[in-house]
């Protein structure tokens, strides 16, 4: 995530290790699309989205289809709304047909991938787009991750939200075998004693240096959220979040969760990872093996 100007300017990177899973059934009625050529891009608008491609091998409707079943079980299940109501600002999704294309638009490397754009103050989001260089099947998958930050923008418009919650949410959208991986990485950094505490995660504002450190950044970030709506619920979870910058953490964690203090957050969640982790590892074979491998490429 990076900032970019007043408003706030939000960009969030898609690193190439996270893949995502399908959305839950929609409860609403079918989406309708329009379909037009603007100049070279072919445009396909559905009631939240505008999605604009180079490409002529895109399923646009199948893409649109997913993302706006999404929004509505996510603003349902994360945001407690559930009266369906579009945006009055849609969100632009782009698809490139090249990694130069893609890091031309953007000013990105081809490596990122992709990344969200957001523009927020003022208690509103005043821009939301999706930038993509990446494969049809993986494309659909990737964005759920993106998209998450786009829709949690809805509720954290007047400030931004905590860098692990954001994370920690989106990695929400993931398949379990990707989810196990990080699970993987988090019990590494356990064992090796790397793992930064919990007080340094819930106060930080940015990402650590390295692809080790931003990995388990990551899984931690993405762990902690996990216990915090098994003890409570999703909902409570962002009310936390947002109670942090308005009272502080340890103020949040009594009002919300009933904990007394971050020591004891800390060891309540380290006793629930060791015991979860069982369940977490059991058929992560590929997952482990997939690792292992990104780490002998990387040395």
């Amino acid at each position: 995530m990076r900032l970019l100007g007043h408003p706030t300017r939000l960009a969030v990177l898609i690193l190439g290790m996270f893949a995502h899973g399908p959305t839950a059934d929609a409860e609403s009625s079918e989406p309708t699309f329009q379909r037009y050529q603007d100049g070279r891009w072919l445009v396909l608008e559905s009631d939240n989205f505008r999605f604009r491609t180079t490409r002529d091998d895109f399923a646009l409707e199948g893409l649109a289809k997913g993302y706006e079943s999404f929004r509505t079980d996510f603003r349902r299940d994360w945001l407690g709304i559930e009266t369906a109501s579009d945006w009055t600002l849609k969100c632009d999704v782009f698809i490139y047909g090249s990694g130069h294309e893609y890091s031309r638009q953007t000013g990105l490397g081809v490596s990122t991938r992709g990344c969200a754009d957001l523009e927020i103050g003022d208690g509103r989001v005043s821009m939301r787009r999706l930038h993509f260089y990446c494969d049809g099947d993986y494309c659909r998958s990737i964005v759920l991750h993106e998209l998450t930050h786009v829709l949690l923008a809805d509720r954290f418009c007047q400030f931004r939200i905590p860098r692990w919650v954001d994370e920690g949410v989106a990695i929400q959208a993931e398949q379990t075998p990707q989810q196990a991986k990080l699970h993987q990485t988090l019990m590494k950094a356990m064992a090796d004693e790397t793992l930064p505490t919990i007080d340094r995660l819930l106060s930080g504002n940015g990402y650590p240096g390295g692809r080790r450190n931003a990995r388990i950044f990551y899984a931690q970030s993405a762990s902690l959220a996990d216990y915090l709506v098994t003890r409570g619920s999703k909902q409570a979870l962002l009310e936390f979040a947002e109670r942090t910058k308005l009272s502080g953490v340890d103020q949040a964690l009594a009002e919300v969760y009933g904990i007394e203090s971050v020591d004891r957050l800390e060891s309540d969640w380290k006793e629930w990872v060791t015991a979860a982790s069982p369940k977490k590892v059991d058929g992560t074979v590929a997952a482990v093996a997939l690792e292992k491998s990104e780490d002998r490429s990387s040395d």
